[in-house]
């Protein structure tokens, strides 16, 4: 092999053939310089090499990903077979239990009528029947004659069915990805949250500032009236003149009512009841603390006391209304410390506690089923928080600060403060992304988009 140099002092040839490769005057930087780029063109070409490798693997990669989605049948996910499963098992209870009903019902007609029959036949037409035995016939076939009219013309008005969502297990994750589909530039971009307030309505202040809902209605307190909105803050229905001292509103499914929490007495209303009339129940205050808080869990209602070493009582609602756990202050809270709050969200227990010595609030979020501290969130400084909840977040209300917390999990995402000039005392999960905020003189239906 010859390699011929360009360098200056360079004597015409370099061979490698030859025993002697410095028989000739050869400048060493020259040798190094040609070193040099042999291996620099040696390094491009196996650069090129594994990037061309990189680029058909990164393209291979691509395609089975291609191919898998195009593979993806949505009807054979595990969701949706599920759910299906779900589907049919269900029609196929419904269906068990209309034929029972029907049946039922059958046979008490038939049991009816051949009662009907007898005494038709124990009827006797002799000559010597009296005038009252007659009588009492005639009057016995046309009330019989009216029953049969009636069991003819009888007409039951069926109310449509309404499917109560708490009744359905599905896992947190589920109803999550549903809400919130996954990206995967999700954590790509800063996250927060923006808020939009589509509506509002003027109320009269009341110094606790009650507030509760469900999926068709609003319940709010207002001095001694008691006041039914829609979702559109439209006025349904007005109460006036109810006992002072309203405390907490909170909504039953079990119940199909608003459960209204007095000092000393618990009450029951029907948002479909014209009048909103208060129904009392069996629930008082059988200590020197008085009730305070209170949230329901499907067919259990949670009520806390107020001031000092509180105390927690799980009622049942169905099938009746009674007593279930007790659970006293030194379980969740040390002394000076008071619950200002309490909601269920799914299977936890949101408690808002607060120090009366320090003015540290933090939430607890405990197990409904064995009411074991599952995270502490440090709040801050404070007083009067309130809490609701949605699948996903908590959210908090500050009156002291102005302000409103968002929680997911033990993750503070954003605290709005500068948008907010006054006072917030209550909030209220509405549905999906909407909640409702109490202040001293309105209710605002507030909409969070998380960017």
């Amino acid at each position: 092999m010859k390699v011929e140099c360009s360098h200056a002092n360079c004597i015409r040839i370099l061979d490698n053939s030859e025993n002697n490769l410095f028989r000739s005057s050869i400048n060493i930087r020259c040798i190094e310089s040609l070193i040099s780029f042999v291996f620099f063109c040696c390094t491009l070409t196996t650069h090129i090499e594994m990037n061309e490798l990189t680029n058909e693997s990164q393209q291979n990669s691509i395609q089975q990903i291609r191919d898998r989605i195009e593979k993806i049948s949505f009807d054979q996910l595990n969701f949706i077979e599920k759910l299906e499963e779900w589907r049919h098992e269900s029609h196929r209870l419904i269906n068990q239990f209309c034929d029972l009903k029907r049946d039922e019902y059958l046979t008490k007609v038939e049991d009816e009528m051949n009662q009907l029959k007898q005494t038709i036949d124990s009827f006797s037409f002799d000559c010597d029947a009296s005038n009252d035995y007659i009588q009492w016939t005639q009057t016995t076939i046309q009330s019989i004659q009216q029953q049969l009219d009636q069991l003819q013309q009888i007409q039951y008005q069926f109310g449509s069915f309404q499917l109560d969502p708490s009744l359905i297990s599905i896992p947190e994750k589920i109803i999550d990805s549903i809400e919130h589909p996954p990206s995967p530039f999700k954590d790509l971009s800063c996250s927060s949250f923006q808020w939009t307030n589509q509506m509002s309505i003027s109320i009269p202040p009341d110094h606790w500032y009650s507030l509760a809902s469900n999926q068709q209605s609003i319940l709010a307190a207002s001095k001694s009236d008691l006041i039914l909105f829609d979702h559109n803050l439209n006025l349904m229905k007005k109460k006036s003149l109810i006992p002072t001292g309203l405390k907490d509103i909170c909504w039953s499914t079990s119940l199909a009512k608003y459960i209204l929490i007095f000092p000393r007495e618990i009450l029951l209303v029907n948002p479909n009841d014209n009048s909103l009339l208060l129904e009392s129940i069996s629930i008082v205050s059988n200590n020197e603390q008085p009730w305070e808080r209170g949230t329901t869990h499907q067919s259990i209602l949670f009520l806390s006391t107020f001031g000092d070493n509180p105390l927690i009582v799980e009622y049942n609602l169905s099938p009746s209304i009674h007593s279930n756990k007790r659970y006293p202050w030194f379980l969740f809270t040390c002394q000076h410390e008071i619950v200002n709050d309490l909601k269920a969200n799914n299977d936890s227990l949101g408690l808002v506690i607060e120090n009366s010595l320090s003015n540290l609030t933090r939430l607890d979020i405990r197990s409904i089923k064995s009411f074991d501290c599952l995270h502490s969130i440090e709040i801050g400084k404070g007083w009067g928080y309130r809490c609701s909840s949605s699948i996903q977040h908590w959210i908090l209300t500050d009156s002291y600060n102005q302000r409103i917390l968002f929680i997911e999990k033990t993750n503070i995402y954003k605290t709005i403060e500068k948008n907010f000039s006054m006072k917030l005392f209550n909030v209220a999960y509405l549905r999906q992304n909407q909640f409702l905020l109490r202040t001293n003189e309105s209710i605002q239906r507030l909409t969070i988009k998380n960017n």
